[in-house]
């Protein structure tokens, strides 16, 4: 089973250039004849047909060039395939993205020239760069894209200005981050519980030496057991809660007593209290997090108090799965490259998935 990842931000797609058929009847839906056609209204502002299908292309291709064009019939969960868990996150970030522009001119929010010209190189490169199949598939408008990373861009100015107005911040201490010395004692999944004991005197072993020598890195060399070095903070989660909650407790030189985790038993020495550079990377970071937080949920409070229509005939004519934007080995460079440069004026933006808690700074994390 595969576990679909909630979106961050507004997808880039490109248009289909096949013909689709809607999901009732025998009426043919295309983007020559239905591309300008609303598919999501929210209030006052409408995604088209074509820009739903543009976003859901594009996020395809990534997620095909990861994992292949089989993925969207995949099981996620009891009677839902990937493709369908795909397509109902897509329509959530259109939605909010709907909800947003409406609010554009509260926030007198406008794209500077500037902006406009870097826009433009962009979908240059974008429209250069694509492979063959791709732009088969696609076959994408130019001024179309133009505008859609417009809009984009527009929404990602108007979240900093949501979250410049609440006046968020970090504090230096969640933000933190500490240099560490460690040593993993690893154990099996299934370890007995003699072969536990085993481990955890090898810890204790190796904490006993380090506390007379003050310094788990020769006393790991003298056991010959492996020392590896991490950079991390409160704000990592990827990190077993008992090692962060045990290590960030220390002052510099201090050595943590044996921890145990699901993985092993660790022993950690502080090197540093403080990394400067790497609590400040955290922190732009974590505000970044907290400011994308505070829009989604501004959106979704928007989006309770719109009239919300959707067009389900349309929507529903989007297929992923036998639709391939899987390009030949020879054009995958450029390909991906393109993909790169349109994904990359789009960040920001607004969506209603969850945002992951970044853990930039860190130079390695203890190994599960």
């Amino acid at each position: 089973m595969i576990k679909a990842k909630k979106i961050a931000g507004v997808f880039l797609t490109a248009m289909l250039s096949m013909t689709l058929l809607a999901g009732c009847g025998n009426k043919e839906v295309t983007l020559e004849n239905d591309g300008d056609k609303p598919v999501v209204t929210v209030g006052d502002e409408s995604a088209t047909y074509w820009e739903a299908n543009f976003q859901t292309r594009i996020l395809q291709m990534q997620y095909e060039s990861m994992y292949g064009s089989d993925i969207w019939e995949q099981e996620v969960e009891s009677g839902k395939n990937f493709e369908q868990s795909i397509k109902e996150l897509i329509l959530e970030g259109l939605k909010s993205n709907q909800a947003a522009l409406n609010h554009v001119k509260d926030y007198n929010v406008t794209l500077t020239d500037d902006e406009k010209q870097e826009i433009e190189e962009q979908v240059d490169s974008f429209m250069e760069n694509l492979s063959d199949e791709f732009e088969e598939l696609t076959k994408p408008d130019k001024e179309k894209v133009e505008n859609y990373l417009m809009e984009s861009k527009t929404i990602q100015k108007l979240s900093e200005a949501v979250a410049e107005e609440a006046k968020l911040e970090v504090s230096d201490a969640d933000a933190r981050q500490m240099k560490a010395n460690y040593v993993m004692i690893s154990v099996d999944e299934d370890a007995s519980n003699a072969e536990l004991t085993k481990a955890k005197q090898k810890a204790t072993k190796l904490y006993n030496s380090a506390k007379k020598t003050k310094s788990l890195a020769s006393s790991a060399k003298s056991l010959d057991l492996e020392v590896k070095e991490a950079t991390y903070g409160n704000n990592n989660e990827q990190i077993p809660s008992e090692i962060v909650e045990a290590s960030m407790a220390l002052k510099k030189g201090e050595i943590t007593k044996p921890i145990k985790t699901d993985y092993g038993y660790y022993v950690i020495q502080c090197m540093k209290y403080l990394d400067k550079d790497a609590t400040e990377s955290a922190k732009a970071s974590m505000l970044q997090t907290k400011q994308q937080t505070y829009f989604n949920e501004t959106c979704e409070k928007w989006l309770e108090d719109s009239k919300v229509k959707v067009d389900d005939t349309l929507w529903n004519s989007i297929k992923l799965a036998g639709h391939s934007t899987l390009p030949t080995t020879e054009s995958t460079t450029s390909s991906d490259e393109a993909t790169s440069e349109a994904t990359t004026s789009s960040e920001g933006t607004t969506t209603t998935s969850e945002t992951t808690t970044s853990t930039e700074g860190t130079t390695e994390k203890p190994a599960k």
